[in-house]
């Protein structure tokens, strides 16, 4: 029996590192692979690109597995949790192209007024640990040294502090 017709051989040889085997795989399945690719909305370019991400998943994550339809089952997977994390990236690109779109983007001044103005609402040790936490970028380690108290007793006052912060901003909104 040849890689070709023996889907148990052909895994057991990707899953080996035969080139050959990879290169059956790929011969056979990259139709299949790029429809799954081609499904989530994406436009040819970005298709090859999944593509490739789900055939080297495949290559570096392959069981041996015994029948076709098994096999194209575990690679439509494979592929359509490739294309999700290519949209995940998408999306958090987009996030930061938009953050960083300069003054007036998508009303986040306004929103950032807002959390300003809430902010003098809540205790000075409060503020401090939110602007230690989020501006400074300290850990809770660092901020527990810093105001002279334990990392979990710092965690349930950050924790308190959000809460406060987002009960009055939903306050605000209604």
């Amino acid at each position: 029996m040849t890689l070709e017709t023996n889907t148990h051989a052909l895994t057991r040889g990707v899953a080996a590192g035969d080139p050959r085997a990879v290169a059956v795989l790929y011969e056979s399945r990259f139709e299949m692979v790029l429809g799954v690719a081609m499904r989530a909305g994406f436009d040819e370019q970005r298709a090859l690109d999944v593509v490739q991400d789900a055939f080297l998943k495949a290559v570096r994550g392959m069981p041996v597995i015994g029948t076709d339809a098994a096999l194209d089952a575990w690679l439509r997977r494979v592929a359509l949790h490739a294309a999700l994390d290519h949209l995940r990236a998408q999306r958090r690109r987009a996030a930061r192209e938009a953050a960083h779109a300069g003054p007036g983007a998508s009303g986040h001044d306004e929103r950032i007024d807002a959390v300003r103005q809430e902010l003098s609402g809540l205790s000075g040790s409060a503020v401090e640990l939110l602007q230690l936490r989020y501006q400074a970028g300290l850990t809770l380690d660092a901020i527990a040294r810093r105001v002279g108290s334990t990392t979990g007793a710092v965690d349930g006052r950050l924790r308190r502090a959000v809460s406060a912060l987002r009960v009055r901003m939903k306050e605000d909104e209604a």
